[in-house]
């Protein structure tokens, strides 16, 4: 998944839906939710390609999953960048 032409990746957000969480939704009998392992499915996907450079906005089935403290670290498990309001 290594593109050396790609100067970066733009996460448009809406990663993962809100069923995730639990409680709602046919067909979705988890024991506990489901978001992180939901997640990381995807995020280790923009690990592998290789790109230097992701820029992620938010979605609000993000925000039905994680509230932006929790969100943050599980995009930004390998960086660190600073958490800003825009």
């Amino acid at each position: 998944l290594h593109y050396p032409d790609i100067q970066f990746i733009a996460n448009l957000g809406d990663l993962i839906d809100g069923q995730n969480a639990g409680g709602y939704g046919a067909g979705l009998n988890f024991s506990e939710p489901q978001s992180a392992v939901a997640l990381e499915r995807v995020v280790s996907q923009f690990r592998r390609s290789l790109c230097p450079t992701v820029h992620h906005a938010i979605g609000n089935h993000e925000l039905y999953n994680f509230d932006r403290e929790q969100l943050h670290s599980h995009l930004f498990k390998d960086k660190t960048p600073p958490l800003s309001e825009a």
